[in-house]
């Protein structure tokens, strides 16, 4: 009976991307990137062009999970292998990253997902993901974070 086929369950599109995004990862963690200070530097700000440029071509890039997820590990390796200059006392790259430090690039993830076109349709627990996605590879806590997806429903509700 025809209708027997019907009755298995099916996977949803998401579940595919997902499964498909697990894929692409596993075959990344094959890779070694060594990278010194100076590498990381590098991809740190060509992931900071990436991310936050205004004239994307691809508005998935700013929001990519995996591109957050590989941004907050070369955060994390600057972080750690800080060479402060010598009028410096503490970690410049942890100040550096604090979301409050830098409107500039806070302002610019706004105005990114302002102009997100599946930003009307998602959830308010998916608002907060995409965001934080978007503000990789700031620190910024729990009321940063609800505020500005509050400031960004407000421009969306403008347009």
């Amino acid at each position: 009976d025809h209708r027997d086929l019907h009755s298995f369950p099916t996977r949803r599109s998401s579940d595919l991307r997902f499964a498909a995004y697990s894929r692409m990862w596993r075959k990344m963690d094959q890779f070694n990137l060594q990278l010194d200070y100076y590498g990381a530097l590098n991809l740190h700000k060509a992931l900071l062009e990436a991310k936050f440029h205004q004239n994307s071509d691809n508005e998935l890039i700013s929001v990519s999970p995996v591109i957050a997820d590989i941004y907050i590990q070369v955060r994390d390796f600057l972080i750690q292998n800080d060479k402060p200059k010598s009028n410096h006392r503490a970690s410049c790259w942890k100040e550096w990253f604090e979301l409050k430090n830098r409107s500039d690039y806070k302002q610019h993830a706004i105005i990114l997902l302002t102009k997100y076109k599946r930003w009307d349709q998602s959830s308010l627990d998916e608002k907060k993901k995409i965001t934080k996605n978007c503000l990789a590879p700031f620190f910024f806590d729990e009321t940063e974070l609800n505020a500005i997806v509050t400031e960004i429903d407000q421009h969306r509700k403008q347009i």
